[in-house]
């Protein structure tokens, strides 16, 4: 009981810290969104990476989130960021952040609740550094702790 207590309470504390911090970066940027890109392997990156280079500089900057595992998404974000500011004549505004994976494929759903906690923790200090107000992803398992964490800090901002 008393475990049980202790770590209610610590979640909570983290919880409202969590809150504050992005609630405070996100009233000094109010003129900019910044976008949080997931890409995933494969159909999922390309995807993306085509929605991505559509994208106005207002939703800026771009952060691209890729697994630790996966080396080709990071390159193919960094042409898509080339080709854009070669065409637009604006400096580059993106950063490429690497999460562990929630869950490798043929991985056993046991041994993933461990890894899902582990990319969880990564996913805090993501959303932390750099408070997206926008997060795009399309389905890689990757998105999950992304948008658990982003959903949980903006939560009360949307339902003011």
């Amino acid at each position: 009981m008393f475990f049980l207590v202790l770590f209610s309470g610590l979640f909570f504390i983290l919880a409202a810290l969590l809150w504050v911090i992005v609630y405070v970066r996100n009233k000094e940027n109010e003129l900019k969104c910044c976008t949080l890109l997931v890409l995933g392997s494969g159909g999922h990156t390309a995807e993306l990476l085509s929605f991505a280079g559509g994208l106005s500089a207002a939703y800026s900057p771009r952060v691209y989130v890729i697994a630790k595992t996966d080396q080709i998404s990071e390159k193919k974000a960094r042409c898509v960021e080339a080709e854009r500011t070669k065409s637009a004549r604006q400096p580059a505004d993106f950063f490429v952040e690497t999460l562990p994976r929630a869950r490798e494929v043929g991985q056993s759903y046991v041994t993933s609740v461990f890894t899902t906690l582990i990319a969880l923790l990564a996913s805090i200090r993501v959303v932390l550094k750099h408070c997206p107000q926008l997060v795009i992803c399309n389905g890689p398992g990757t998105c999950i702790p992304i948008c658990f964490v982003a959903g949980f800090v903006q939560f009360p901002e949307r339902h003011r």
